[in-house]
């Protein structure tokens, strides 16, 4: 699996440095995807230069009305 496919798994990490005691659980993306999901959406990660940051793409459908 692709590693930007793993960032939305629960509590995965792909740095092996990071662990619990920094504060971080490891869930905001994999809740987010779930939320998007359920509204008919989807979530992924955008194609950037890794000393750019992240860029991550939320596409939701329109209701009409």
């Amino acid at each position: 699996m692709e590693q930007r496919e793993r960032i939305f798994e629960c509590l995965n990490r792909l740095d092996a440095s990071r662990d619990r005691s920094t504060g971080r659980t490891g869930l905001g993306l994999a809740i987010t995807r779930k939320i998007a999901h359920r509204h008919g959406g989807t979530v992924v990660h955008g194609h950037t230069p890794q000393e750019a940051g992240a860029c991550f793409l939320v596409e939701l459908a329109v209701l009409p009305g």
